[in-house]
């Protein structure tokens, strides 16, 4: 049982307890994890997301290509 659990607990990631990330308002899916609000847009921008200021709203690239088809 031991050497079940040693193993179990050593596939799960950490999540850090204070992450923030972007929340695509299309589909739902959340852009990488960061360490503050500022570092979670920053992050999402460069992993290809776009960012509406006025309207305050977030779209991951899969979202993006749809729209512009």
């Amino acid at each position: 049982i031991a050497l079940f659990a040693g193993l179990f607990l050593s596939t799960l990631k950490a999540v850090p307890v204070h992450s923030y990330y972007r929340v695509c308002d299309n589909c739902g899916e959340h852009s990488p994890y960061a360490e503050s609000p500022e570092d979670a847009l920053k992050k999402a921008k460069e992993a290809g997301w776009e960012h509406y200021e006025g309207s305050n709203t977030d779209y991951c690239p899969k979202c993006q290509r749809k729209d512009k088809t």
